[in-house]
């Protein structure tokens, strides 16, 4: 998960939310959190200073750790849930 998911879900915050504080599609938002797109300099600059957060950490990765002040289930994914379950 990339750190602009992270800080958006720990808001409690929808793609949509975001893109209205913004300015933002909210497919421009959808495809910055799935790395799908390379972001301008310009989103970069939006999304930081409404997250607080430098311009440089926002497409890093984040740790699970990290993801913990999100709302209650928001930082489990189908794939890491498969791999948490032991096979016998």
């Amino acid at each position: 998960m990339l750190r602009l998911e992270a800080e958006r879900r720990k808001r409690g915050w929808s793609q949509a939310e975001v893109a209205r504080r913004t300015g933002l599609h909210p497919s421009t938002i959808s495809h910055l959190e799935a790395g799908d797109i390379r972001p301008w300099p310009s989103y970069i600059s939006r999304l930081s200073r409404l997250f607080g957060v430098p311009r440089n950490e926002l497409t890093h990765a984040v740790s699970h750790e990290e993801s913990r002040g999100m709302p209650l289930g928001e930082g489990i994914r189908r794939d890491d849930e498969q791999r948490s379950v032991r096979q016998p």
